[in-house]
């Protein structure tokens, strides 16, 4: 079964920089992918197409079967994690407790509830 489908996509960013050119792929379930290259050859691109952060100018980019657009981004999102090379990238709260949380409470958990569960869970570990 095909997890990530990219067809004959293309993207520009808005500085003009032209990332992607008719590029195809395809994932397969259970399927290991390794993507090397220099620098600007659109590695981070095709990545963060497949997170559904950004969108091809031309061309299809299937998810899990759904044809990705800002409409069900979200949706699909919930399915998908990127990890960032650099940390800093990731990280941007002032405690671990917050950075932990951000997570659940960005899902539409109340604040106060994913703060209790991890304070609780990390009295174990006193």
């Amino acid at each position: 079964m095909k997890i990530a489908e990219l067809k004959d996509v293309y993207y520009k960013y808005p500085d003009g920089t032209e990332a992607l050119k008719g590029i195809s792929l395809a994932v397969n379930d259970r399927e290991v992918l390794c993507m090397f290259g220099p620098n600007g050859a659109g590695k981070s691109t095709v990545l963060l197409m497949l997170d559904a952060l950004i969108f091809p100018q031309k061309g299809t980019v299937r998810l899990f079967g759904s044809e990705v657009d800002p409409k069900n981004a979200s949706e699909l999102r919930k399915k998908i994690g990127l990890l960032f090379q650099n940390p800093d990238d990731m990280l941007f709260n002032p405690t671990v407790l917050e950075e932990v949380s951000f997570g659940l409470i960005s899902r539409g958990w109340r604040e106060r509830k994913p703060r209790e569960k991890l304070r609780k869970s990390s009295r174990k570990w006193d």
